[in-house]
């Protein structure tokens, strides 16, 4: 039987499992994530950690990952999916404001440029006018 490693993708790295459990195909070591997900979350939850943040990365012997398991992929389990039109809308939003923000800094850039030239050359001539080449 084939050996499946299943890291642990915490927040803070990855904890690699050395060990592995010999299982028959990929499918049942998906399904084997799937019940550590729900006792881990248990223990994440009462930690106050959030299991959403979390994700198991399934590999084989030669250490190729096969399949990532997000925790959350187990815990949205059921629920109705969310109404995606106002994501796209938002983003549109947000993508249109970026652009007028970043046209409004260069515009800023621009002007303060043109300010910093002028007061080059009045800062030249206030020189020469006081101290007069010889």
């Amino acid at each position: 039987m084939p050996r499946y490693y299943f890291h642990l993708n915490r927040p803070d790295g990855l904890d690699r499992d050395d060990i592995g459990l010999e299982l028959p195909n990929l499918e049942a070591a998906y399904l084997g994530a799937f019940e550590a997900i729900l006792t881990m979350t248990v223990d994440l939850t009462r930690r106050n950690e959030n299991p959403r943040r979390y994700a198991f990365e399934i590999a084989d012997e030669t250490g190729t990952v096969l399949l990532d398991v997000p925790f959350s992929e187990f815990l949205d389990r059921g629920r109705r999916p969310t109404a995606p039109q106002r994501q796209p809308r938002r983003a549109g939003a947000e993508a249109a404001r970026t652009v007028e923000l970043i046209a409004a800094i260069g515009r800023e850039r621009d002007a303060l440029t043109a300010t910093l030239a002028e007061t080059r050359r009045l800062l030249a001539a206030a020189r020469r006018a006081v101290c007069p080449p010889v």
